[in-house]
């Protein structure tokens, strides 16, 4: 869409690195264009139109914002359409399971899993937290947390 156009021309034209440690969130520019998205703390592209935001590991969690371009994720969570963001949250045996390239269908078997089906430890599925990337953005501009993110749930806990 025309949306993830301008978004991702902004992240890959800026050159610096954005940061929220409070989110645990890091977009790191030359990764997100030149990278595959297969390990902790770096971000990327993967199989099935997924573009990583972030991938942060925080202790024994690795939290992941993913950028749904294809739709694939959209249809194995139950929403519809191309662009929006997700959050998935795993330990960091995730970097152990043989399956883990982080690609759409990786993702899809995750969810349709049985429990205790899968190599790792799951403490989110990938849900969507917003539906595009302008939302994600100006959510984030207007609240001061990333819709999803850490700082968002806990003030719900409140």
């Amino acid at each position: 869409t025309d949306d993830v156009a301008a978004w991702l021309h902004v992240l890959l034209s800026t050159g610096k690195m954005f940061n929220d440690y409070g989110e645990d969130f890091e977009i790191e520019p030359a990764h997100l264009a030149n990278s595959k998205a297969t390990d902790m703390e770096s971000s990327g592209i993967a199989l099935g139109g997924l573009f990583y935001l972030s991938i942060f590991g925080d202790n024994d969690n690795v939290l992941f914002f993913i950028l749904d371009a294809d739709g694939q994720l959209a249809a194995a969570t139950g929403n519809e359409g191309k662009g929006g963001v997700y959050f998935a949250e795993t330990w960091d045996d995730i970097w152990e399971a043989e399956d883990a390239d982080l690609s759409a269908d990786f993702w899809k078997n995750v969810i349709q899993s049985e429990p205790g089906g899968i190599q790792f430890t799951v403490s989110s599925l990938p849900r969507q937290v917003a539906p595009s990337l302008a939302a994600f953005f100006g959510t984030w501009s207007a609240t001061g947390m990333a819709p999803g993110g850490r700082k968002e749930l806990l003030s719900r806990l409140k």
